[in-house]
């Protein structure tokens, strides 16, 4: 309850610069530390001990209750989420991707595009469990993003280089984190053709 005429609570943060002899030294900067102290007796009573990064300056405390209502766990996703595909706009020169994103794997897990056409990739995380936060990121087109439970993300770039590319998981999600990835295959626009469209598995 700080910078109030009426400050409340039983705790007191102290934010400490100066303190060498608290952490074991690790290098030409040492941790800085907090202390939270009771403040409910006198002398207050020490109950807590935090190392901190160099240049400690300024915090308060606030009940929970003010924060908890507000909690988000995971985004409500939408009733019938799209069903993952590719599509070309030969008009506008857009491929449009439509993917899903869970442990361990993206649908679609590869896709073409023509040389120097804009793509458009919205990104669905159905996880359905708390924490358990993806992210995309695509070599060589600074191309890199979270998705949290139940979030939708779009991203848009060019594709203006021909290669392959290969996009990943950011964040450790299950023992297969590191099989969570993909291929973007860019073609040289004079060898492209319609046949080398993404179609589904099976199809």
């Amino acid at each position: 309850g700080g910078d109030s005429a009426k400050p409340y609570g039983k705790y007191l943060i102290s934010m400490n610069k100066l303190t060498k002899d608290t952490f074991t030294p690790h290098g030409p900067l040492y941790t800085e530390n907090h202390e939270l102290f009771n403040v409910e007796s006198t002398p207050a009573k020490l109950i807590d001990q935090m190392s901190a990064p160099p240049e400690t300056h300024y915090s308060q405390a606030i009940p929970v209750d003010l924060i908890k209502p507000k909690i988000l766990t995971k985004y409500e996703l939408p009733a019938t989420p799209d069903t993952p595909n590719v599509t070309y706009d030969y008009d506008s020169k857009t491929v449009e991707v439509k993917m899903t994103v869970v442990r361990s794997f993206f649908n679609p897990d590869w896709f073409t595009v023509p040389e120097g056409w804009q793509v458009r990739m919205q990104m669905t995380n159905i996880e359905e469990a708390i924490d358990i936060s993806h992210g995309l990121a695509l070599t060589d087109h600074d191309v890199a993003e979270s998705i949290d439970p139940g979030e939708v993300k779009v991203i848009e770039y060019v594709a203006d280089r021909e290669g392959v590319y290969w996009y990943y998981c950011l964040w450790f999600c299950s023992e297969l984190h590191l099989e969570m990835r993909g291929r973007m295959i860019v073609i040289p626009e004079k060898d492209w053709s319609p046949s080398l469209e993404w179609t589904p598995p099976g199809a």
